[in-house]
């Protein structure tokens, strides 16, 4: 039951992460999450919620340390003097990136992506979080606060942790590296009675 409630916690966490970033934020291996509900990570495989990594903006990470320290509209180019428009082209032409990248489309499609980007009219200047409108909700920290950053290293610690446990009791094909003991098999008898 341990595991089923993580693995629910990290794909809720995928899946907010890629609604509150206008779908900047995706996973590889993963369809589009935004507007899925809370227990959608029941269709997905143990295995595919573990091997999702981010695709921020169209680069396809390989773990998720790099959401312990994003900063979206720095990263997007995203400047507080922009117009809402702006911000708004922006935001979708990287989404889009990020869906062309996590559908496997060609270098050809995704250069296209990148020069539409282009002319979208990003900014790469120092940036001033505190400056920021109230409608952007795309950042994770406020000055002096810590604690969403530290949720990130949470999350991403327990990730990993889970990662490890999955490598540790299954074969890359999703099979059982060991037998079921005892033990194993009278909690997923227990678990299938209360319905989990």
């Amino acid at each position: 039951m341990k595991l089923q409630v993580a693995l629910q916690k990290i794909f809720n966490d995928m899946r907010l992460l890629s609604e509150k970033t206008d779908n900047r934020i995706q996973w590889s291996g993963m369809p589009d999450l935004t507007g899925l509900g809370d227990l959608s990570y029941r269709t997905f495989s143990i295995s595919k919620i573990l091997a999702a990594n981010p695709i921020i903006d169209g680069i396809q990470e390989t773990s998720w340390a790099p959401l312990e320290t994003i900063e979206m509209n720095k990263l997007g180019g995203i400047t507080k003097n922009m117009t809402d428009f702006q911000v708004e082209d922006i935001t979708t032409a990287l989404a889009d990136k990020s869906t062309l990248v996590r559908s496997g489309a060609s270098k050809e499609e995704i250069k296209a992506q990148d020069l539409v980007i282009k002319a979208t009219g990003q900014k790469f200047e120092v940036v001033d979080e505190t400056s920021f409108s109230a409608s952007d909700d795309t950042k994770f920290t406020t000055p002096d606060d810590t604690k969403p950053k530290e949720e990130v290293k949470k999350i991403s610690g327990a990730f990993m942790s889970m990662q490890r446990q999955f490598s540790q009791r299954f074969l890359p094909d999703g099979t059982l590296a060991r037998p079921l003991t005892l033990a194993d098999q009278k909690t997923i008898a227990g678990n299938s009675e209360c319905g989990g």
